[in-house]
């Protein structure tokens, strides 16, 4: 028992040794992450308390928003440089790193279409809408006026749309708007990269282990859609190792990247304030039971702040609409009529599992888009490998095994390396910790309803590289070629990811771009067309000059057919000439 508490005593003397590093000024490096990654967050941050404002006086989105809120993003961060003790050198490396990825991250969004099928349905259509002076806290959306997609737009968290939406007024593309599917794994992988700066790991490893929490298969499957899965993961990530630099190092200048992220988080999907909400209780329960009370109160009330203004001011609408319309804020998702997003989201065999097993089963099944009655989820032996799995990820929202093809092998390799880990740490402490950390991520998981889609659950891709972390922190030949494995593993698996998504999307655009080039002339009179719920697709038509007359109803168009890659709009009575 005398051994046991020696061991507990000499934790904590080593944590508050770390804690009292914090005095330690900032190196370079990691002033120019910081000053950044807080610029990029701070700008798009003030572009939703800019509109959120504007939106209280009846103002709807203006061409001066954008410009406005990078004016004040810059007033705040030349005082934010000052505070960290960034000189004008550093501030303009930072800046113009912050201005290279944003205006990459447009020029990548501007040349390629969202082929996906929300992105085309609701969530350009309240781009286009927001664009056209909708003033989501004054008016509510009827069933005509949203082809019948008013429960998602009335009820959903209006962020990203905003943002895009800003965007979009500025650069006449609607594709443009998709800047935070691309700018978000900048910010997570400059705050990870920050919040893991101190620890006693190669750099080089720490670069690669940013990047791999950074680039979640759903980012990566997600980041050229308006799908905001991805871009939710990515500021998950980046307010807990913000939380874990303010815990480790009580650095309370960090007050202002947490806020702004919290802010932008908040409003990017309703189940973000839950999973905001368990972060911050964890870090602040942390606090509290290492008797460092002051620093809890201090996180809490920062936690607090951040909840007022990312729910009660740019949350408004839908938080506060929706618990005044509808009896609980995060409708449709929870309350009286919530959404049945199980059975649409899920092969017929998982129906009848517990969230745990489903869980379980879609890590270690062959990736697919099966869903729905007649639809199964295979198990697969996780080191094998199937071409028509990974064709599944030339989509954005894989229903089974969403991680990769490898990540079962990479978990099941990773439960090796910390159950060899938990047998050889130093400190009981360090085990408890890390043990603490490893089942919270898994528990939340299992206990969605919708867990064994990836999308529902990205934070589960963390476990591995959480793992990782851990076991290069030791200096351990075993735990490093563990940990090796498990990276190589994982580096793999986002490849193949990525080497069926992104060669798939961009040959699909370019034959989109040249479908509507090739309808620009040869049209002759005004095509006959039943969007369905794809409203977005008339931006299309417009931004090619192509004369349309909208069908409204099926009976209308019951010969018609779709004419345009991934799209379920419809020519009822085209009127083409030959070429």
């Amino acid at each position: 028992m005398g051994w046991c508490f020696g061991r507990i005593t000499h934790s904590l003397n080593y944590l508050k040794t770390l804690v009292n590093q914090s005095k330690s000024k900032l190196t370079f490096f990691e002033k120019i992450l910081l000053v950044s990654a807080s610029d990029a967050a701070c700008f798009l941050a003030i572009i939703l308390l800019v509109s959120t404002f504007l939106f209280v006086l009846k103002i709807p989105i203006t061409t001066y928003n954008l410009p406005i809120s990078f004016v004040l993003s810059i007033i705040f961060n030349i005082w934010f440089s000052k505070k960290v003790k960034a000189d004008f050198f550093i501030q303009s490396i930072a800046k113009s790193i912050m201005l290279i990825f944003f205006l990459l991250s447009i020029f990548v969004s501007s040349s390629v279409h969202d082929l996906s099928y929300d992105g085309q349905a609701y969530h350009q259509e309240a781009i286009v809408l927001l664009n056209h002076g909708w003033n989501p806290f004054y008016m509510t959306l009827v069933d005509e006026a949203t082809a019948n997609l008013e429960r998602w737009l009335n009820h959903y968290p209006k962020g990203n749309w905003i943002i895009a939406a800003t965007i979009y007024k500025l650069t006449n593309n609607i594709e443009s708007g998709k800047v935070l599917s691309i700018l978000s794994g900048f910010i997570a992988f400059a705050f990870v990269l920050l919040g893991s700066y101190k620890l006693k790991i190669n750099f080089y490893l720490k670069l690669l282990i940013s990047a791999l929490f950074a680039l979640n298969p759903v980012f990566l499957y997600q980041s050229l859609s308006y799908y905001i899965d991805g871009v939710l993961v990515s500021l998950l990530i980046s307010l807990a190792f913000i939380s874990f630099r303010i815990v480790k190092l009580r650095e309370k200048l960090l007050f202002w990247p947490f806020l702004f992220v919290s802010i932008i988080l908040i409003n990017i999907k309703l189940s973000a304030v839950v999973f905001f909400g368990v972060l911050a209780f964890a870090f602040f329960l942390y606090l509290w039971i290492n008797d460092q009370l002051k620093l809890s109160f201090w996180f809490a009330k920062l936690t607090i702040v951040s909840v007022l203004t990312g729910i009660l001011f740019v949350g408004f609408n839908p938080y506060v609409t929706n618990f005044a319309a509808k009896g609980h804020p995060l409708y449709p998702v929870m309350g009286e009529d919530a959404y049945n997003y199980v059975e649409t989201n899920t092969p017929e065999n998982y129906w009848s599992l517990k969230p745990p097993i489903r869980l379980l089963a879609s890590i270690f099944s062959e990736s697919s888009l099966a869903r729905g009655k007649g639809k199964f989820g295979v198990l697969k032996v996780p080191i094998t490998i199937s071409q028509r799995e990974l064709e599944s990820f030339r989509q954005t929202n894989i229903k089974v095994g969403g991680f990769g093809a490898l990540f079962g092998l990479a978990f099941l390799l990773s439960v090796f390396g910390f159950i060899y880990y938990q047998f050889n740490g130093l400190y009981i402490q360090e085990k408890l910790i890390s043990l603490s950390v490893i089942t919270v991520i898994f528990a939340f998981a299992a206990i969605i309803p919708t867990s064994s889609v990836a999308r529902y659950v990205p934070f589960l891709w963390w476990i591995p590289c959480v793992i990782v972390l851990l076991l290069f922190a030791k200096k351990s030949i075993t735990m490093n070629i563990i940990a090796s494995v498990i990276i190589i593993t994982l580096i793999i698996n986002n490849l193949l990811v990525g080497a069926y998504y992104y060669p798939y999307n961009l040959k699909q655009s370019v034959k989109l771009d040249k479908q509507l080039n090739e309808l620009s002339h040869t049209i002759i009179s005004p095509l006959h067309v039943n969007f369905g719920q794809f409203g977005s697709t008339k931006v299309k038509l417009n931004k090619y000059n192509i004369s349309y007359n909208e069908v409204f109803t099926d009976d209308e168009c019951k010969n018609g057919k779709t004419f345009l890659v991934s799209n379920i709009s419809r020519i009822c009575e085209p009127i083409i000439k030959s070429p």
